[in-house]
C-alpha cells in the first residue's frame, strides 16, 4: 500500500525529519482494505516538474 504526498500541498520531507516515529494520514480510498500491521510506503509525487525526485521516501 502506498500513500502519496504532493510537495506542492505538503512538505513530506520536513514532516518526516521532525516526526520520524508517528505520522497520521488521511485516506480517501482503500480505507477499508488497510489493517493495523500492514506495511505501507510514503511516496513523494512531484510529477512533471522534477520527476527524478519522485519516489518512496518512507516505509512503515
Amino acid at each position: 500500500m502506498d500513500f502519496q504526498a504532493n510537495p506542492k500541498k505538503f512538505d513530506i520531507d520536513s514532516y518526516l525529519s521532525t516526526r520520524p516515529s508517528t505520522a497520521l494520514w488521511s485516506l480517501t480510498r482503500l480505507k477499508n482494505e488497510i489493517k493495523v500491521g500492514d506495511q505501507v510506503f510514503i511516496w513523494r509525487a512531484i510529477g512533471d516538474d522534477d520527476a527524478d525526485k519522485s519516489g518512496v521516501v518512507a516505509r512503515a
